[in-house]
């Protein structure tokens, strides 16, 4: 049954099926008689699904939610059919939940659920097959981790070829891995990086074998993307998956290319966007076991702005700075690791030396340090820093949330310093500086003020929320759980991240209710009655 018509009904051992299609959804529904199947291993079967519609499977493809009711007047025992595993890796045969429906009672059983079969249960192993069949199936566990500074991971394949020509088709190119069962690490859509060439899949064996253009094993390219050279690659070289910022080319963060930047920044752009083809390389493997990024699982933490405050109180817009009028002051300011001390000038104004208003001396410094953002000349060029009065104290902060984000003020080489001038501290006096950090320990709980329980704070963090959304501290996105490709906006700005992951679990990846595939999803929906004399009616609505 394909979803596609918009309606449809046939008598099949007096059940009826309706179909109908409304504008926001595509809807299936259908009412069983439900008759008593004595003993056996036999039930009557209500449903059976499969994630391809053809012509000899006479089920539904792969419904987004089922909804089940029993609409008649006995109760009705309602099977429930899903892969068991005997292990985090190895499924078995497809297993029934069974749960008695009573009239009017409506069910909506998970769409992505396994059995779990591990051990052998039996009088002396009870507590240990118990045990085991509780275990939470995580397989691959990633707590916060920084992304490699290679900005790639290797795929597992190489290319097969001893040479990889320039070719000088511009639009794809056959790569052939080094077994035909590593084509299945790669999608169609990634990205994978062969030493400094960019490439892009557009094809691969295992999405499409009756390709007359490729052969087991192989991926077919588009050469030289993303400000990489289409170049020749010889001695079988790896395969990776880059997961540098797609919003800019490939090598923007290596040395030399970014002032101030160094190889292997994985962060954020200036407007805090971030898209990847796949999730750092992980969720990806060459054979059946399940594989992609578990849905639920992942979590970011951004590095948080470096600063650093000079240790005055009280200090408000309209309180008189101390310094003279009329005169230039200078001071060095290092931001953001740099080896070099930027050397900072202003001139007060004629009358107004307070801390605010009109040209005032957060002013007057903001613009001297504006002005050095643009200067090429500059230690600190393209490097934002902003001042302000926070809490009664003028503060220095990196406008950026790189891991190197970080203040030092100093006392100039020459000219006249303000520091230990009227209200501003003497330099060797000041706070110490705090460098960026992510959030951490006591930043992501809380504590409950009666019981003073430990409950885990999501405030600080960005997430994603199980069905392919990415969420939190402001932050929109997306992510593909069979691919891992992810993208997110309203992020923090040219900010460095952590996160935390589990992959390559028997529900990660894609919702599959093909066995073959080990699935992880309802399978099958099979009932039947205890009541020998009468029918039962079972109404299963799918969206």
């Amino acid at each position: 049954m394909a979803y596609g018509s918009t309606s449809v009904g046939r008598a099949m051992n007096g059940n009826r099926a309706v179909r109908s299609i409304s504008s926001n959804n595509m809807r299936y529904s259908k009412t069983n008689r439900i008759s008593y199947v004595t003993g056996g291993t036999n039930s009557n079967q209500v449903l059976s699904i499969n994630r391809t519609d053809s012509a000899t499977f006479s089920g539904v493809t792969d419904p987004t939610s089922v909804v089940i009711t029993n609409v008649g007047q006995i109760p009705v025992v309602v099977m429930l059919g899903y892969e068991s595993y005997t292990s985090e890796t190895a499924d078995s045969a497809v297993v029934y939940q069974h749960a008695l429906l009573s009239p009017g009672e409506t069910i909506q059983p998970p769409m992505r659920a396994i059995i779990s079969v591990q051990g052998t249960e039996t009088a002396s192993t009870h507590a240990s097959f118990a045990d085991q069949s509780l275990h939470n199936l995580d397989t691959s566990v990633l707590d916060w981790t920084a992304p490699s500074d290679d900005l790639k991971a290797d795929s597992g394949a190489n290319v097969k070829n001893d040479t990889l020509s320039s070719t000088t088709d511009p639009i794809n190119f056959g790569v052939t891995v080094s077994a035909s069962a590593n084509s299945k690490y790669f999608r169609v859509g990634d990205l994978i990086r062969i030493e400094n060439e960019i490439l892009e899949v557009l094809g691969t064996y295992e999405d499409n074998p009756t390709s007359t253009s490729l052969v087991a094993g192989d991926i077919r390219c588009k050469r030289g993307v993303f400000g990489s050279t289409n170049a020749s690659h010889s001695d079988d070289p790896d395969i990776y998956f880059p997961y540098f910022n797609t919003h800019h080319e490939f090598d923007k963060f290596t040395s030399g290319l970014a002032p101030g930047a160094t190889a292997g920044y994985c962060q954020t752009d200036s407007s805090g966007k971030y898209a990847s083809k796949n999730f750092f390389g992980l969720g990806r493997t060459d054979s059946t076991t399940p594989m992609g990024i578990q849905p639920g699982s992942v979590c970011f933490r951004f590095y948080e702005q470096g600063f650093q405050e000079i240790g005055a109180q009280g200090l408000s817009s309209s309180t008189n700075s101390g310094l003279a009028t009329s005169t230039e002051y200078k001071f060095n300011i290092t931001v953001n690791g740099g080896t070099a001390m930027a050397n900072v000038a202003f001139t007060t104004d004629s009358s107004n030396v307070r801390f605010g208003g009109t040209n005032g001396v957060v002013q007057k410094v903001q613009s001297a340090l504006d002005a050095l953002y643009y200067d090429e000349s500059s230690n600190i060029f393209e490097t934002e820093v902003t001042v302000s009065l926070v809490g009664g104290d003028l503060v220095f902060r990196s406008v950026n949330n790189l891991s190197t984000s970080a203040v030092l003020l100093a006392d100039p080489g020459s000219g006249t310093t303000p520091w230990a001038v009227g209200r501003l501290r003497a330099a060797a006096s000041m706070k110490t500086p705090i460098p960026a950090k992510v959030p951490d320990g006591s930043d992501l709980v809380t504590y409950d003020p009666i019981t003073y329980q430990v409950r885990k704070n999501s405030i600080r963090l960005a997430y994603d929320n199980g069905s392919g959304a990415i969420t939190g501290i402001g932050i929109t996105g997306a992510i593909n759980y069979e691919t891992g490709a992810w993208w997110i906006s309203n992020a923090p700005k040219n900010a460095n991240f952590e996160y935390s992951v589990v992959y390559n679990t028997v529900f990660s990846g894609k919702r599959d209710a093909q066995e073959a595939a080990q699935a992880n999803s309802l399978v099958a929906i099979h009932a039947n009655v205890f009541n020998k004399q009468m029918d039962g009616s079972l109404k299963v609505t799918l969206r």
